[in-house]
């Protein structure tokens, strides 16, 4: 296991059930300097978190045969000369631009390869519009062990990974990082849809996220998910890891670029009171600062619709 400092938090008892009409939320977890500035909730004590640390109007075609991937993006083809104004119009600056933003490049020894899609399912709260029914870059990153700074000489990634990145071809941005569930291992409850996530969100931090930057991040995601291992996380044990470069503000707070990695299928978070869900605490969304390098925040919200036992 990596050998981690002692963290000490505090537990921030979430009430958005009151809100949405379900069972009582989890918890979302802070370093005391953050909790001291939160005045909408009700603290309810010292939570150590023992169990946490065991352990992101084009004229299109389908292409032929209807590709579909295990993520559910559709294959397209869009024409040369409906690419001019692209930021990103070929497959080969889709690469350049997936690996400056993530650093997964250099996580793989396997070709890495992009292709055109449009997807028309998503469910990144507030942005789910900006990725669904619009021609999008599809980078497919396969055979990866990460490989964090902060790791001590042994300490393996749990899983060998492929991971799903998804860029806007006009601005080029990232919209999404997500790599696939791992073959073989039980699933957990599936993501809440955007619209539920939200309804949560605003609920329990009054979170927003406002867009995606215009800029590139000044840590990649590969150094982000290290952020997080520093602080005590464990993104090399999770079955699941999404992240989003976005802009993101909680409390009314002035918005500022963040980014926001969720780790699924993580060892189950001690519960606070009994009779919380499984799959409410088996997940935590992190908000790491990419200028100060450390995470922020840590929620289990939003929740899934649906969680075993209920």
């Amino acid at each position: 296991m990596v050998p981690r400092k002692k963290p000490k938090y505090v537990a921030v008892g979430v009430r958005c059930h009151e809100i949405i009409g379900q069972a009582p939320m989890p918890l979302t977890l802070r370093s005391k300097r953050m909790a001291a500035r939160t005045t909408n909730h009700r603290i309810a004590g010292v939570f150590p978190l023992p169990a946490l640390f065991i352990g992101i109007c084009l004229k299109t075609t389908l292409a032929k045969g209807d590709e579909r991937g295990p993520s559910g993006p559709r294959a397209i083809t869009v024409e040369e000369a409906d690419r001019s104004e692209w930021t990103v119009p070929t497959q080969a600056k889709a690469v350049s631009g997936m690996s400056k933003i993530t650093g997964l490049t250099e996580a793989t020894d396997q070709p890495v390869h992009a292709k055109l899609v449009m997807l028309e399912q998503d469910n990144t709260p507030y942005l789910s519009n900006r990725l669904i029914g619009r021609p999008l870059w599809h980078v497919e990153v396969r055979n990866v062990a990460l490989k964090l700074e902060s790791s001590p000489p042994g300490y393996k990634d749990a899983y060998v990974r492929t991971l799903d990145v998804f860029l806007d071809p006009l601005t080029g941005q990232m919209l999404k990082v997500k790599s696939r569930w791992p073959a073989g291992v039980a699933p957990i409850a599936p993501e809440p849809s955007a619209e539920f996530a939200v309804m949560q969100m605003l609920g329990s931090d009054k979170e927003i996220y406002h867009g995606f930057p215009d800029v590139l991040p000044p840590i990649s995601f590969l150094e982000a998910l290290d952020a997080i291992q520093k602080g005590g996380g464990v993104p090399m044990g999770a079955k699941q890891i999404e992240g989003c470069w976005v802009v993101w503000s909680e409390f009314d707070r002035t918005p500022r670029p963040m980014w926001v990695i969720t780790l699924r299928g993580i060892a189950l978070i001690e519960a606070s009171y009994p009779g919380v869900p499984v799959d409410s605490r088996n997940h935590l969304r992190y908000i790491v600062d990419p200028v100060a390098k450390r995470w922020v925040n840590a929620t289990t919200i939003p929740q899934p619709e649906k969680r075993q036992g209920e």
